[in-house]
């Protein structure tokens, strides 16, 4: 069984989903990906199993999921409607637009790779209202934009949802604190190697390269890689690639030459190829499509 999920964002390193409904069914799924997730119980009760440990699950429960965590959600079917909203973001490409937010980014990054105290919370009153009222306002803004506007929304969600998390839930460790309390957790070899990718997806693509920096062999990088993910190193690497390249063709009025340089691909024929194999168009027809939508984007 591959319990590593794909998490499909196409051309967004997020997933928002508010309000979700599951009405007269069991709901059952146990896995885990490369995102970090946010599960927020509206209604019905259920469990959820992880780390070996058992936590039941009701209306107010917020639990966190950092990537590769394994995770098995259950929910009784009863007469109360499974509601949750679900927030999931790429953490590596989160970072990047952190920087102007040092202390945020700091406790963010803890967040991300720290081994937590504690990852299921209780909101009651005042606090649960923030933190629905804030999906809630984002919801219609991240739901009817697309492309490098609704990317902006979230992200700005984003720095008014992390910050919550850390007063209500999770303040950072101070310094001189317990080896338990500032410990990073254990980092899988695939999530070491997607961190490497975010940071050099832009340059030629060198196999070796990143072996060596990870301190491993190139045959053990893609085997421990496709074990983890069920994907190869070059089709995470090319996915990494569209997602820039259709942001850049939606955001920009970069011609689609620039483009290609801009995510490590120097041939332009190449790169017109892989985008209409991956995504149905060319790079031309994604960019007026996306005129066509928005009205924002100029054709080169």
């Amino acid at each position: 069984m591959r319990l590593i999920e794909r998490l499909e964002m196409n051309d967004e390193p997020f997933l928002f989903s508010h309000r979700f409904e599951t009405a007269e069914t069991d709901w059952d799924m146990f896995h885990s990906h490369q995102g970090l997730e946010l599960l927020l119980v509206l209604e019905g009760e259920g469990q959820v199993l992880m780390e070996r440990k058992l936590y039941p699950l009701h209306a107010g429960r917020l639990i966190v999921f950092q990537p590769y965590q394994l995770h098995r959600v259950q929910m009784r079917a009863s007469d109360v409607t499974y509601v949750r909203s679900v927030v999931v973001y790429d953490p590596a490409v989160v970072d990047t637009y952190l920087q102007p937010f040092p202390l945020l980014r700091h406790w963010a990054r803890w967040f991300w790779k720290g081994r937590l105290p504690k990852q299921v919370f209780t909101l009651e009153g005042t606090t649960l209202e923030a933190f629905v009222l804030l999906y809630d306002r984002a919801k219609p803004m991240i739901y009817q934009t697309a492309g490098a506007e609704k990317l902006e929304h979230f992200l700005l969600f984003l720095l008014a949802l992390l910050p919550l998390i850390r007063s209500a839930c999770l303040p950072l460790p101070q310094p001189g604190g317990t080896d338990e309390e500032t410990a990073l957790r254990a980092i899988r070899h695939a999530e070491s190697i997607m961190e490497w990718i975010e940071r050099h997806y832009r340059e030629p693509f060198d196999l070796g390269r990143l072996a060596d920096e990870l301190h491993l062999s190139p045959h053990h990088v893609s085997h421990l890689f496709r074990e983890d993910t069920g994907l190869s190193v070059t089709d995470y690497l090319t996915a990494r690639r569209m997602k820039e390249a259709c942001l850049l063709l939606g955001s920009t009025d970069l011609p689609v030459q620039a483009v290609a340089r801009e995510i490590g691909l120097s041939n332009d024929s190449y790169f017109t190829q892989l985008f209409k194999r991956k995504l149905g168009v060319t790079p031309r027809e994604y960019r007026n499509q996306a005129t066509n939508s928005r009205g924002t984007v100029h054709q080169p």
